[in-house]
C-alpha cells in the first residue's frame, strides 16, 4: 500500500505536525490522503463516526481535507490512573488495564487491529501518512513494536526521520537511532532537520548518518494549531481570544486544545495587560487552589480579572479555577496551613478542604445553565473530575451530570462568569460555541484560521524540504 511513516529521534520531534503538513501538501497534489497513527496516547480525544480519537489525527485529517475516521487512530490510551489506562479499540472503550495488561495484549491482539485498520484504509484512500510515536530505537519496547517500525514494515512505507534541532546534538540522536535500528535501517529513506533557527551543516549529517537530508525545516513563529502538552506554552504580543492564566502550579494542560482545533487564538499569560488583550479569560486546574490564589494576589492579577468581568467579558474557571472564583475557601490543613481565604468572589459559592479523598471520575451531562450557556439548555457534555475540595452547591449550576454512581448538579453561573469541577468541558460543542458565540467568531471565521494555519505550515514545509523526493518514496 502506498504510505510514508515519519519517525522522530525524540518525543516532541515535530512528528504531528510535518504529518499534517504532508497531509495537506499531498491532497493539493490531487492525491486522496488518510492520516494514520496506531496507537496514541491523550486524556482527551476528539468525538467522531464511529467513537473517538486522538486529536492529532483529527487535525491531520482536517489538513488532508477529509473526514476522521476511527481507523486513523485505532488504539488510543487514556490514562486513569498510575500505571492504568483505559484503552480505546477503533473508538470504543474496550478495557483498563495495567502496562503488563496492555503488554500482553500488543502480543495477542493488538497488531490484528492495526493491520485491519491499515488494510480499511488503503482500501479508501490512495496514500497514507503515518505517524510514529517517541523514538522508533526503544530497545526495551522494540519486541513489542505496534507503532514505528511494526506498522511502517506492514504497510511497505518509506520512513522518514525527524530530529528537533532545539534538543541539540543532531549527529548523535540521528547516528545513535539509525545505528539501534541496524536490521531494518533501509526502511529509512531521508531525515528531516526541524525547527532550525540558523544554519545547519547537512553535508557533515549525510556524511556520518549515510542518509540524505531532505530538508531544514525554520522555526515557525506563533502556530495556531492545537498543542500536545504544557511544553509549549508562549506568551504572544497583539489582541487574541482566550486568555489561559498560566497558574504556579497549573495542571491539565490538555483542556484547551479543542479550543485550538476550532482555530481560536488561545494564549497563556500571567501579565496585567495580557489579561486586557484577552477576550475570554480561564482560571485552569491547578495542583494547589490555595497558593495559585495567593499568587494571583501578590501580581494583582486578581483585580485584572475582576475588572474584566465588570467589563461584560466571559470569565471560566476549571476545577481549581472554579474554586479561586468563588467567594471563600476553608482550608483545613490539607492543602496549605492558611485556614481561611477568600475568593475573587464572581461566583456565589464555598469551598472546603476537609480531607485528602481526590474525587476523579469520567463524567456526562447536560447543560443546565442560563446565562451564556442558556442558548445550548440540554445539549451533551463529557469529561473527567480529578479534584479535592467539596464546594456548595449553587442554585444556578451549569451542568447535570452523572457521575455512574449519582446523578449531581455541577458548577454555578452567573451572567458571563461560570466555573465548574469537569475537565475536558470543550470537547463537546456546547461549551465551545458559547465560547464562540460570546467573543461573536461565526464558524466559518474559525474553520478558515484553521486553513489558512495548515496552508501557511505547509507553504513554509514545501520551500524548505525536497517533496519531490518524498514523492518519489510512494
Amino acid at each position: 500500500m502506498p504510505a510514508i511513516a515519519i519517525h522522530g529521534t525524540t518525543s516532541s520531534a515535530g512528528k504531528t505536525i510535518i504529518t499534517a503538513a504532508l497531509c495537506r501538501i499531498f491532497a493539493d497534489k490531487g492525491y486522496i490522503v488518510a492520516p494514520f497513527k496506531s496507537q496514541n496516547m491523550s486524556l482527551n480525544s476528539y468525538a467522531v463516526s464511529g467513537g473517538e480519537i486522538a486529536r492529532a489525527q483529527v487535525l491531520q485529517a482536517h489538513a488532508a481535507r477529509i473526514e476522521p475516521t476511527a481507523d486513523m487512530n485505532p488504539i488510543l490510551l487514556k490514562p486513569k490512573a498510575e500505571h492504568i489506562s483505559q484503552v480505546v479499540i477503533r473508538g470504543r472503550p474496550y478495557a483498563d488495564m495495567s502496562v503488563k495488561d496492555y503488554h500482553d495484549f500488543v502480543e495477542r491482539q493488538g497488531r490484528r487491529i492495526v493491520e485491519k485498520s491499515l488494510r480499511r484504509l488503503s482500501s479508501e484512500y490512495d496514500l497514507i501518512i503515518m505517524e510514529g510515536a517517541g523514538s522508533p530505537a526503544e530497545i526495551n519496547i522494540l519486541k513489542r513494536d505496534i507503532v514505528n517500525v511494526y506498522p511502517a514494515k506492514l504497510a511497505g512505507a518509506k520512513c522518514i526521520l525527524v530530529h528537533n534541532i532545539e534538543y541539540g546534538s543532531q549527529l548523535a540522536y540521528l547516528f545513535g537511532t539509525l545505528n539501534l535500528l541496524d536490521d531494518v535501517k533501509e526502511l529509512y529513506g531521508g531525515i528531516i532537520i526541524n525547527n532550525s533557527r540558523g544554519t545547519v551543516d547537512t553535508c557533515e549529517i549525510e556524511h556520518m548518518v549515510k542518509k540524505p537530508v531532505l530538508g531544514v525545516v525554520p522555526h515557525i513563529e506563533d502556530l495556531r494549531l492545537p498543542e500536545e502538552d504544557s511544553l509549549s506554552l508562549k506568551s504572544h504580543d497583539g489582541n487574541f481570544d482566550v486568555g489561559v492564566i498560566r497558574l504556579p502550579h497549573m495542571s491539565n494542560f490538555t483542556d484547551f486544545d479543542a479550543l485550538k482545533l476550532d482555530g481560536l487564538k488561545v494564549r497563556y499569560i500571567s501579565k496585567e495587560d495580557e489579561i486586557k488583550r484577552a477576550s475570554v479569560l480561564i482560571i485552569p486546574g491547578t495542583k494547589n487552589t490555595v497558593l495559585d490564589l495567593r499568587w494571583l494576589r501578590e501580581k494583582e492579577l486578581d483585580h485584572a480579572i475582576i475588572q474584566a468581568e465588570n467589563e461584560g467579558k466571559v470569565v471560566i474557571g476549571i476545577c481549581g479555577g472554579f474554586q479561586i472564583l468563588g467567594k471563600k475557601i476553608i482550608d483545613n490543613g490539607f492543602e496549605s496551613h492558611r485556614e481561611e481565604i477568600n475568593g475573587l468572589g464572581l461566583l456565589d459559592v464555598v469551598t472546603r478542604f476537609d480531607s485528602h479523598t481526590k474525587i476523579t471520575k469520567r463524567v456526562k451531562g447536560t447543560v443546565i445553565g442560563d446565562g451564556i450557556l442558556q442558548e445550548f439548555q440540554g445539549e451533551v457534555v463529557t469529561g473527567y473530575e480529578i479534584h479535592m475540595g467539596k464546594t456548595t452547591q449553587s442554585d444556578k449550576p451549569c451542568f447535570l451530570i452523572n457521575r455512574g454512581d449519582k446523578v449531581i448538579r455541577d458548577g454555578a453561573i452567573k451572567g458571563s462568569v461560570f466555573g465548574t469541577y469537569v475537565h475536558g468541558i470543550f470537547d463537546k460543542p456546547p461549551v465551545r460555541k458559547a465560547v464562540l458565540k460570546a467573543i461573536q467568531r461565526p464558524s466559518e471565521t474559525i474553520e478558515q484560521d484553521l486553513d489558512d494555519e495548515i496552508n501557511r505550515l505547509a507553504t513554509i514545509f514545501s520551500a524548505s524540504v525536497d517533496v519531490g523526493k518524498i514523492e518519489a518514496f510512494i
